[in-house]
Protein backbone atom coordinates (compact mmCIF):
# COMPACT_ATOMS: atom_id res chain seq x y z
CA UNK A 1 0.00 0.00 0.00
CA UNK A 2 1.25 3.66 -1.27
CA UNK A 3 0.89 6.19 1.66
CA UNK A 4 2.57 9.25 3.23
CA UNK A 5 2.84 10.09 6.40
CA UNK A 6 2.84 14.07 7.59
CA UNK A 7 2.30 16.35 10.42
CA UNK A 8 -1.84 17.40 10.21
CA UNK A 9 -2.96 20.68 9.30
CA UNK A 10 -6.30 22.51 10.54
CA UNK A 11 -7.00 21.65 6.74
CA UNK A 12 -7.33 18.42 7.56
CA UNK A 13 -9.98 19.03 9.89
CA UNK A 14 -12.59 18.20 8.10
CA UNK A 15 -11.33 14.79 6.89
CA UNK A 16 -10.30 14.02 10.37
CA UNK A 17 -13.78 14.54 11.11
CA UNK A 18 -15.22 11.83 8.69
CA UNK A 19 -12.57 10.01 10.41
CA UNK A 20 -14.10 10.35 13.54
CA UNK A 21 -17.56 9.84 12.67
CA UNK A 22 -16.38 6.27 10.87
CA UNK A 23 -13.71 5.22 13.69
CA UNK A 24 -14.97 6.25 16.89
CA UNK A 25 -19.05 6.55 16.29
CA UNK A 26 -20.07 6.31 19.96
CA UNK A 27 -17.44 8.99 21.07
CA UNK A 28 -16.19 11.22 18.37
CA UNK A 29 -14.38 14.44 18.70
CA UNK A 30 -16.42 17.21 16.34
CA UNK A 31 -14.47 19.72 14.74
CA UNK A 32 -13.82 22.49 17.33
CA UNK A 33 -12.12 19.62 19.46
CA UNK A 34 -9.87 18.29 16.48
CA UNK A 35 -9.01 22.01 15.77
CA UNK A 36 -8.02 22.79 19.07
CA UNK A 37 -6.08 19.94 19.33
CA UNK A 38 -4.26 20.03 16.06
CA UNK A 39 -3.31 23.93 17.25
CA UNK A 40 -2.12 22.39 20.69
CA UNK A 41 -1.24 18.92 20.34
CA UNK A 42 0.70 16.65 17.72
CA UNK A 43 -1.23 15.29 15.15
CA UNK A 44 -0.13 12.80 12.33
CA UNK A 45 -1.91 11.56 8.96
CA UNK A 46 -1.43 8.96 7.22
CA UNK A 47 -2.85 9.50 3.40
CA UNK A 48 -2.76 8.17 0.04
CA UNK A 49 -3.49 11.17 -2.66
CA UNK A 50 -5.63 13.31 -1.19
CA UNK A 51 -7.83 10.68 1.10
CA UNK A 52 -7.30 10.01 4.88
CA UNK A 53 -6.25 6.52 5.55
CA UNK A 54 -5.64 7.09 9.72
CA UNK A 55 -4.20 9.36 11.99
CA UNK A 56 -2.59 9.85 15.43
CA UNK A 57 -3.89 13.11 17.67
CA UNK A 58 -1.56 13.26 20.60
CA UNK A 59 -1.03 15.97 23.27
CA UNK A 60 2.55 16.80 24.67
CA UNK A 61 2.76 17.30 28.46
CA UNK A 62 6.17 18.90 29.18
CA UNK A 63 8.24 17.59 27.14
CA UNK A 64 8.54 14.35 28.60
CA UNK A 65 5.10 12.60 28.21
CA UNK A 66 2.84 11.93 25.40
CA UNK A 67 -0.63 11.61 25.60
CA UNK A 68 -1.99 9.26 22.60
CA UNK A 69 -5.52 10.57 22.65
CA UNK A 70 -6.57 8.85 19.45
CA UNK A 71 -5.25 6.24 17.22
CA UNK A 72 -7.13 4.98 13.98
CA UNK A 73 -6.53 3.51 10.51
CA UNK A 74 -9.53 2.94 7.83
CA UNK A 75 -10.54 -0.66 8.42
CA UNK A 76 -9.97 -1.74 5.03
CA UNK A 77 -6.41 -0.49 5.08
CA UNK A 78 -5.84 -1.89 8.60
CA UNK A 79 -2.74 -4.33 9.02
CA UNK A 80 -0.91 -3.10 5.80
CA UNK A 81 1.56 -0.85 8.73
CA UNK A 82 0.06 2.28 8.74
CA UNK A 83 -1.48 2.12 12.47
CA UNK A 84 2.62 1.03 13.34
CA UNK A 85 4.04 3.87 11.72
CA UNK A 86 1.90 6.70 13.38
CA UNK A 87 2.23 5.19 16.42
CA UNK A 88 6.18 5.57 16.02
CA UNK A 89 6.10 8.97 14.59
CA UNK A 90 4.18 9.67 18.36
CA UNK A 91 6.99 7.17 19.89
CA UNK A 92 9.70 9.13 18.69
CA UNK A 93 8.97 12.34 20.26
CA UNK A 94 9.43 11.61 24.18
CA UNK A 95 10.49 8.50 26.14
CA UNK A 96 7.27 8.46 28.09
CA UNK A 97 3.67 7.61 26.77
CA UNK A 98 0.30 6.95 27.54
CA UNK A 99 -3.01 6.19 26.33
CA UNK A 100 -6.44 4.50 26.59
CA UNK A 101 -8.15 1.64 24.82
CA UNK A 102 -10.99 -0.31 24.80
CA UNK A 103 -11.08 -3.31 26.46
CA UNK A 104 -11.83 -5.56 24.01
CA UNK A 105 -9.69 -4.00 21.33
CA UNK A 106 -7.12 -7.20 21.05
CA UNK A 107 -5.44 -5.84 17.85
CA UNK A 108 -4.87 -2.53 19.01
CA UNK A 109 -3.63 -3.87 22.54
CA UNK A 110 -1.25 -6.58 20.85
CA UNK A 111 0.49 -3.49 19.07
CA UNK A 112 0.82 -1.53 22.00
CA UNK A 113 2.19 -4.21 24.37
CA UNK A 114 4.85 -4.79 21.16
CA UNK A 115 6.04 -1.19 21.65
CA UNK A 116 6.56 -1.60 25.06
CA UNK A 117 2.77 -0.25 26.56
CA UNK A 118 1.95 -2.11 29.64
CA UNK A 119 -1.54 -2.34 31.16
CA UNK A 120 -1.73 0.18 34.14
CA UNK A 121 -5.25 0.55 35.18
CA UNK A 122 -8.57 0.96 33.90
CA UNK A 123 -11.18 3.42 33.56
CA UNK A 124 -14.43 1.30 34.14
CA UNK A 125 -16.96 4.07 32.93
CA UNK A 126 -15.38 3.68 29.94
CA UNK A 127 -14.74 -0.43 29.84
CA UNK A 128 -11.14 1.10 29.15
CA UNK A 129 -7.10 0.05 29.37
CA UNK A 130 -4.70 2.77 30.25
CA UNK A 131 -1.56 2.04 29.39
CA UNK A 132 1.77 3.31 29.63
CA UNK A 133 5.58 3.07 28.43
CA UNK A 134 8.37 4.35 30.27
CA UNK A 135 11.34 4.06 28.13
CA UNK A 136 11.86 4.66 24.10
CA UNK A 137 11.31 1.48 22.42
CA UNK A 138 13.04 -0.10 19.10
CA UNK A 139 10.93 -1.04 16.72
CA UNK A 140 9.74 -4.27 16.57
Amino acid sequence: MNYSLRPATTDDVQGLVNLEYELFPENNFNEKTLTNEILQGTTWVAGAGSTLLGYCLCRMWDKTLIDILRLGVLEEVRRCGIGRHLLEAALARTEHAMLTVRKGNDPAITLYERYGFQITGSMPQCYAWVMRTTKTVASP
